[in-house]
């Protein structure tokens, strides 16, 4: 690869979150144990904070208001013969919720307790990131913004040893 198409590349993401793998390390890893330590060494420099959201200078409701969204809601064929779920609450307040959760209080031990559920150490962001209502960027980015977060040499993990309440 050549030099001017990974510098573009490393242009293109700077501002977007992900870090292409042959810029974190252009020596071919094949483990993670390898890696980890140089992708985490290369976050700073491209993970940033998103910009702030403006206005369209339109609004876009045009046509809507005809709209009889009660009768399309009834309209719609729905099976609710399942008896749903309880451990899981959906949408973006419940994700940065469960967020600040696994920040406030499971980080620090997160590289120890992860791997066993028995411990309960897991974030519970997976559904979260899954359907799409939170972003892998933001999790980094508040994890990154932790007091419990930090740079360390180890393989296993970026947090240090403060403790869970």
């Amino acid at each position: 690869m050549n030099k001017r198409r990974v510098r573009a590349l490393r242009e293109s993401a700077a501002g977007e979150g992900p870090i292409a793998y042959w810029i974190a390390s252009p020596k071919g890893e094949y483990a993670a144990r390898t890696f980890m330590p140089k992708l985490r060494r290369a976050l700073p420099e491209f993970l940033e904070e998103f910009p702030k959201l403006k206005r369209h200078p339109f609004q876009g409701s045009e046509g809507t208001q005809d709209l009889d969204w009660r009768r399309m809601a009834r309209s719609l064929e729905v099976n609710t013969s399942g008896t749903g779920i309880d451990w899981f609450e959906p949408g973006q307040k419940a994700a940065r919720k469960m967020l600040r959760h696994f920040v406030d209080r499971k980080l620090g031990r997160y590289d120890e307790r992860r791997s066993d559920p028995n411990l309960g150490g897991q974030s519970g962001l997976s559904p979260y990131l899954h359907f799409g209502q939170i972003s892998a960027q933001r999790i980094a980015l508040d994890v990154q913004k932790s007091t419990a977060y930090t740079i360390g040499p180890g393989p296993r993990g970026p947090c240090s040893g403060k403790s869970d309440t």
